[in-house]
């Protein structure tokens, strides 16, 4: 499992840092050597769910792990 966690450090006030969220994305043992299906769930905060869905055919031997978040962001926000 890849974890993401986005956290707030104010420079202004230290009081208001905090987690903004997690992504988590989960293989899901499919796919071939070269391209893989991949899980994923966005939490935003206090761990509420926001979203979730599945990535398919991911080339996960040409890109990198930052291009399979940039997929899900993509994916969750509904662009195309």
């Amino acid at each position: 499992m890849i974890r993401v966690t986005m956290n707030l450090h104010s420079a202004i006030s230290p009081s208001r840092d905090g987690e903004l969220g997690v992504v988590e994305i989960r293989n899901l043992g499919t796919g071939t050597k070269a391209r893989g299906n991949y899980s994923y769930v966005i939490y935003g905060k206090r761990g509420k769910k926001m979203h979730e869905g599945t990535i398919f055919d991911f080339p996960r031997t040409r890109k990198l792990t930052v291009d399979l978040l940039a997929r899900v962001v993509t994916d969750a926000r509904g662009v195309q």
